[in-house]
This record gives C-alpha cells, sequence and structure tokens, in this order.
C-alpha cells in the first residue's frame, strides 16, 4: 500500500493528540497559523503541508518539554 506525505501527517496528528477524535478536531479546526484554513485543507498544497509539519514539529517539542 502506497503511503502518502498527507497521510504521514494525519497519522502524526494522531500520534501526538493520543486520540483520534482529539486528533480530528485539530485538523478540521481553523488555524491561524495556516491563514485560517484547517490542516485538512492547509496539506493540500506544498507550501501548507509544510506549515502544518511545522506545527506537528512544535506540538511534539511542547510535549516532550512537559514530561521532562
Amino acid at each position: 500500500m502506497l503511503v502518502n506525505a498527507n497521510d504521514k501527517l494525519i497519522a502524526r496528528a494522531v500520534e501526538l493528540f493520543e486520540d483520534s477524535k482529539q486528533a480530528e478536531i485539530w485538523l478540521k479546526s481553523p488555524n491561524p497559523l495556516l491563514r485560517g484554513q484547517t490542516p485538512l485543507e492547509a496539506i493540500d498544497t506544498v507550501e501548507g503541508s509544510a506549515r502544518v509539519k511545522r506545527q506537528l514539529n512544535w506540538i511534539a517539542g511542547r510535549r516532550q518539554c512537559r514530561f521532562r
């Protein structure tokens, strides 16, 4: 099965939120850092995918700091 970059970003969100429902809420919520788009809308472009990836990396970093 071929997994595209968007699928990987969605899977990463589920992993980070540790709850598929919470990830879904985040993915479907307008985000000011994505120019008002939802992450699901933003990942349809190269630039948007990069922005979503940066946000997920930031969230991952924040979660690591919480557990130190």
